[in-house]
Order: C-alpha cells, then structure tokens, then sequence
C-alpha cells in the first residue's frame, strides 16, 4: 500500500484501528478445507529517493512503526506474527514497512 500524499495522523489511526485485532482470514470456498494460511506480509511504501521523496511526509515511517508498537507488534527481521520491519528497495528506491499480522 503506498501512503504518499496521506497525513501523519491519519496514518497513526488507520493503523491502529487495523491492527487492534488479529485479521480474520477467509478460505476461499474452492481450497480443501485443511489449507491453512500461515503468514500474511502487508507492506507499506512510506518513503522514496530524490525523484518523489516530496510525496512522503519525513515523520511517516516513525508513525507507521509507533501505531504498530502501540498495536502489540515487535521490530524483527525474522518476519513472524505480529512483528514488522523496514526495509530500502534499492532498486525500485523506496523505503517499506512490512508487517506480518497477527491472523485469527
């Protein structure tokens, strides 16, 4: 999800309203009924290079991190439930978090 352009506060909200609770999953009716979803990454763009730093509020990536830890969520690498982590995409030039919810 790209958050350019969005406010600070605004961000802070929507994610502690989605993150509150564990995200329920839905199994498609077509899956065998012993699929089971084990992780769910969502990553959020909320910062770029020189080219398009300007649509990216400089406080973003603090606001996305701090609605998490008020979420119950933890920084790790490693990737598992409730945590998240920043990463820079050298490449496509964009600085993400990734979140890996809680799920019920």
């Amino acid at each position: 999800f790209d958050l350019a352009g969005l406010s600070v506060d605004a961000i802070s909200s929507a994610i502690e309203s989605a993150f509150a609770e564990p995200l329920p999953l839905l199994v498609d009716a077509l899956s065998p009924s012993s699929a089971k979803v084990d992780t769910v990454r969502l990553t959020f763009v909320v910062g770029a290079g020189k080219q398009a730093r300007q649509r990216y509020d400089d406080g973003l990536a603090k606001a996305v991190t701090c609605a998490l830890e008020r979420c119950g969520y933890v920084e790790d690498r490693s990737g598992g439930r409730g945590t998240y982590k920043m990463q820079h995409d050298t490449g496509k030039n964009l600085k993400t978090v990734v979140v890996c919810p809680f799920v019920a």
